[in-house]
């Protein structure tokens, strides 16, 4: 497990902050910890080429990841000099606030691989599953169905499918109604129907193991003390084995979830013709934001422009 460098002075900048935050500062720290080490000095030393160097290390997948850990180092060096650690006395990190030029720090290779392509890649990785109950967490997420810790995954209920009509019923925060693709509903349906879960394993035979009976779409296994409802942690489980197997590491919920969005952001603009997404008017995007369960707010619809802007044309 990675350790903080210079943990103690790190930890006193930290007791300032909720334990939520400091969660989060805690990650970005055990970050920077090997190019500390290697440097031999704290990160709040560190000079401009040093810095340079550090962001390609922590490999950031977004821009607004990096701009959140730049944030948070600059803050913990303005912390550092009122504290007397700093002799220069200067926070270079100050340099690094331009979204453009910190572009160059993302790590390329995630940016290839954090989306699908498209649909029939979604189904290539469907294919990798033994299970409908598995197919059915991918053809959900990619539709709109997730929610705060994928509540709406949890909470789909085989009542809230309208199986003639190709519509799920989502209630909750975001209640909706959302009409999806007759893909989706066969998938619904087959792990309905599904009685037994197969789970591999490498050094001991297979096993099909009985899922639980319960008026939910997608079932926990049966246990000693299984619940009637999955836990999302269970479902997350699931979504990174699949994603071992197709061996790459960014399928996440929330990365299908956005190339689901991606793809009915790309099918809107051949509809009503648009060439780039520049060309697409906040109020097309209506819709979309509220099938994924996003208030339609300015806020949301630059959010949405901007980590996706990169990749829709």
């Amino acid at each position: 497990m990675s350790k903080i460098y210079n943990k103690e002075l790190k930890n006193r900048f930290m007791e300032q902050y909720l334990d939520s935050t400091k969660m989060a500062y805690e990650i970005i720290f055990k970050k920077t910890a090997k190019t500390e080490e290697q440097l031999g000095k704290d990160l709040c030393n560190f000079n401009f080429s040093e810095i340079d160097g550090l962001l390609y290390s922590m490999g950031a997948k977004t821009i607004e990841s990096l701009v959140s850990a730049v944030s948070v180092l600059s803050g913990y060096t303005d912390f550092c000099i009122l504290e007397g650690y700093v002799p220069t006395k200067m926070n270079y990190y100050r340099q690094f606030t331009d979204k453009e030029l910190l572009k160059k720090y993302l790590n390329r290779f995630a940016l290839r691989k954090m989306y699908l392509k498209n649909k029939e890649e979604l189904q290539l990785i469907k294919s990798r599953c033994d299970n409908a109950q598995d197919k059915v967490i991918f053809a959900l997420l990619w539709e709109g169905v997730m929610g705060e810790n994928l509540e709406e995954l949890v909470n789909l209920k085989v009542e809230d499918v309208d199986f003639e009509n190709n519509r799920i019923h989502i209630e909750g925060k975001h209640e909706r109604i959302m009409t999806v693709e007759r893909d989706t509903i066969n998938s619904i349906q087959d792990a309905i129907e599904e009685k037994y879960y197969i789970r591999r394993n490498e050094t001991i035979a297979d096993s099909n193991m009985p899922l639980k009976i319960t008026p939910y779409v997608l079932r926990p296994i049966v246990r000693k003390n299984s619940k009637t409802k999955i836990n999302p942690i269970a479902i997350r489980n699931r979504v990174t084995h699949i994603a071992e197997l197709y061996n790459n590491p960014y399928v996440t919920p929330t990365n299908i979830q956005r190339s689901g969005m991606m793809y009915y952001i790309k099918k809107m603009m051949e509809e009503k013709g648009y060439k780039t997404f520049k060309d697409v008017e906040s109020k097309d995007l209506e819709p979309i934001l509220k099938r994924y369960g996003y208030d339609y707010t300015p806020q949301n619809v630059f959010k949405i422009r901007l980590r996706l802007k990169d990749y829709i044309d």
